[in-house]
């Protein structure tokens, strides 16, 4: 990418008390501008994994370092930030604890680059499982007639 050459120019104006003359002169500046990272951050993959009864972890990918935090709240109006990590970086990880459970959770990811570019993902939702489950599989009963018939029961 090229960047156009750039010219200020400038009035001098000296002023002395003791002769009270006035000097002035124009003075004119020519420089390169510089390549500065103007584009927003680029947010991806927002996914909400590891969900348990009382927490979530949210995850993401960024296309430039950047710093992470998760707005989130049983609305759209959020109300609830995790803490601001201000480690720089592409892939983003942060944990939301002390839910509710068998709750909506609504959420958003924050990533700002180092020239403070920021970039806020859109609505994102989870629900947390219900308390006291772990998980929910299925085992088929022991017997030659149970097994043939397909009868199965839970297990956890």
């Amino acid at each position: 990418m090229s960047f156009p050459k750039v010219s200020w120019l400038f009035l001098l104006l000296l002023l002395c008390a003791r002769s009270q003359t006035a000097m002035s002169s124009h003075v004119s500046v020519t420089g390169q501008a510089s390549a500065t990272n103007l584009s927003n951050v680029s947010i991806s993959s927002v996914t909400a994994r590891d969900i348990t009864s009382s927490s979530a972890t949210i995850t993401w990918t960024t296309d430039q370092v950047a710093t992470a935090q998760v707005e989130y709240g049983t609305t759209t109006s959020y109300g609830n930030t995790t803490s601001l990590d201000t480690g720089l970086a592409t892939s983003h990880s942060e944990a939301i604890v002390r839910l509710s459970s068998s709750t909506l959770y609504h959420f958003r990811v924050h990533s700002k680059d180092t020239n403070g570019n920021g970039m806020v993902s859109g609505d994102n939702t989870f629900t947390t499982l219900i308390a006291g489950i772990l998980s929910l599989g299925w085992t088929q009963l022991a017997g030659p007639s149970l097994a043939s018939s397909g009868a199965c029961r839970p297990s956890l």
